[in-house]
């Protein structure tokens, strides 16, 4: 394994780790483990007798009852320990690649007010489009007015349907790219994604 193909894999790594953060499964997931926290300071409110009886009949004899209270403190013991080092980690993980990441962070948000100011600047009703259908409204009219058919004029006149429906595309296309752009920036794996092919094409153009 090459160096850069070690790097690539330890960024998505990450990455990775950081996106799972914000999946439909952790919000799932948090609200089942309440449920489970309030149950246990539930349980643990109740008389302890009651629970070694109830423990006794779970799992047939005190003796099993003793073992399997004491598989459970050593597993919570073992995910406490896991989960104390997974905070360390993942802090570590969101530090680090915000710093990298800064640049490829920093474009997509200009990107974005970029994208969203364009959309604007097409779709109100001054804005690039409504003036240039006016222009050509203007132009025809002129045209005419100067001796030419309206058939021939509408063929002559500048700016020209080509151009109008050029900038109608443009405001049609604008949403999907607002769209990838935002999910860009939620995504720590796509900024990787970007940072790492930003980095290969200025390593081979240098």
């Amino acid at each position: 394994m090459t160096d850069n193909t070690a790097n690539r894999d330890t960024l998505m790594d990450r990455a990775d780790r950081l996106d799972a953060l914000g999946s439909p499964e952790r919000r799932e997931w948090i609200e089942l483990i309440r449920k489970a926290d309030r149950l246990r300071r539930e349980l643990s409110g109740l008389p302890a007798q009651g629970r070694f009886t109830a423990a006794i009949a779970q799992h047939g004899s005190s003796q099993d009852a003793l073992r399997a209270v004491q598989f459970e403190v050593d597993a919570l013991t073992e995910r406490l320990k896991e989960a104390t080092e997974s905070k360390v980690v993942i802090e570590n993980d969101r530090r680090e690649l915000d710093d990298i990441l800064n640049p490829i962070t920093t474009q997509l948000i200009t990107k974005g007010r970029t994208l969203f100011e364009r959309q604007k600047a097409l779709e109100s009703d001054r804005g690039e489009i409504a003036r240039t259908r006016a222009a050509r409204s203007a132009a025809i009219a002129s045209l005419v007015e100067a001796g030419l058919p309206l058939r021939m004029a509408d063929r002559q006149a500048k700016p020209t349907l080509i151009d109008i429906e050029g900038l109608e595309q443009e405001l049609a296309d604008l949403p999907g790219e607002i769209e990838r752009n935002s999910t860009l920036l939620t995504s720590y794996a796509g900024r990787v994604e970007l940072h790492l092919s930003q980095t290969t094409h200025d390593e081979e153009a240098a």
